[in-house]
């Protein structure tokens, strides 16, 4: 894949997509986010099953997400948030102070 892709998108002749792979970067060992080098993580903790169906962890995915937040993306949140570990809180904290410093609407209930 040509550097600079990150979304690949399917259907089968129907308005609606089905199916959304997503591609990240990496080098060795470590995958690194496309909006800072400073969020990533091993590549072999990027993927878990959740249901023996293997998907990005919950963290990463709300971290995507976060940008610019719509209805559903914060109704997402609040149905993932009791589900995370607090590993996967402190993750996602993290990873929204290094890409919103002036502070992001999520951040507070990641610590209650």
């Amino acid at each position: 894949m040509p550097y600079g892709i990150f979304d690949i998108w399917g259907h089968t002749g129907i308005k609606a997509w089905q199916l959304q792979i997503m591609l990240t970067e990496s080098e060795g060992d470590r995958w690194f986010s496309k909006r800072s080098r400073l969020i990533g993580g091993q590549r072999r903790d990027l993927i878990v099953a959740y249901r023996n169906v293997p998907c990005i962890r919950i963290e990463v995915q709300l971290l995507y997400k976060a940008r610019n937040p719509r209805s559903k993306d914060d109704l997402d949140f609040q149905t993932c948030l009791p589900l995370m570990s607090a590993e996967a809180k402190r993750w996602l904290g993290a990873g929204l102070e290094v890409l919103y410093p002036e502070g992001h609407r999520w951040q507070g209930l990641l610590t209650e």
